[in-house]
């Protein structure tokens, strides 16, 4: 069933439409797709398995397409800023590190676990350019909370117009976001595959000025993964 994507993680986007192409989906992320009710029933799987049928009727199973590169879906041209407070390169890993005192396989960001990854820190309404290189064999849906970052590039080719808060750094992949200031707080900036986050992805966004009562740690029960 022809359709388009309306919005990834709850921003609108307006692009081609769609027929076959699969839609690989980062974990925790959001896609609204919209087309027109037809005559017969429409059937949406996921893994191959359905997960929606809508109308009457058995619905016809299509042979799947290739997956669709989200970063080139959306059309038009978004402004990034003239410049940036700052920039910062994040490379994600899997390497040895202690974590609960023992030396553990884990899941690095330049070669630390939380809580020895030291934070990201902004003030209120400034643009942080940020670039995620993925070293490693896993995928890493990268998720700062309580906020959405602008896409500039995946692997040196432009993004279109792309606003998301969970995009998936394939294993050799190179990101570049465009992340602004404008939710003030001390926030999770972890990956959204929660064994990662637990075995050492996990990073704080924390705004200058800004703190929490909250203790971090196994003394005081408090793990943010």
């Amino acid at each position: 069933m022809p359709y388009r994507i309306a919005a990834v993680d709850g921003v609108e986007v307006s692009g081609r439409e769609l027929t076959a192409e699969r839609l690989p989906l980062a974990a925790g992320g959001r896609y609204d797709l919209a087309f027109t009710m037809p005559a017969g029933p429409v059937l949406l799987t996921a893994g191959g398995r359905p997960m929606l049928a809508l109308g009457h009727g058995e619905p016809r199973r299509a042979p799947a397409g290739p997956p669709l590169d989200i970063t080139r879906y959306a059309t038009g041209s978004a402004v990034p800023p003239a410049s940036f407070a700052r920039q910062e390169t994040w490379v994600l890993d899997r390497l040895l590190a202690l974590r609960d005192g023992l030396p553990q396989l884990s899941h690095t960001v330049d070669g630390r676990v939380w809580p020895r990854v030291p934070p990201l820190v902004v003030r209120r309404g400034e643009w942080v350019r940020l670039t995620l290189v993925n070293r490693s064999g896993d995928h890493h849906p990268m998720h700062p909370h309580g906020h959405h970052v602008l896409v500039l590039s995946r692997d040196g080719a432009p993004a279109g117009p792309l606003w998301m808060d969970s995009f998936d750094v394939a294993p050799g992949e190179v990101w570049v976001v465009a992340l602004r200031a404008g939710n003030p707080g001390v926030w999770l900036f972890h990956c959204h595959e929660l064994l990662h986050a637990a075995q050492g992805m996990t990073a704080h966004l924390a705004y200058e000025g800004y703190g929490s009562p909250y203790a971090i740690g196994d003394a005081h029960g408090n793990h943010p993964e």
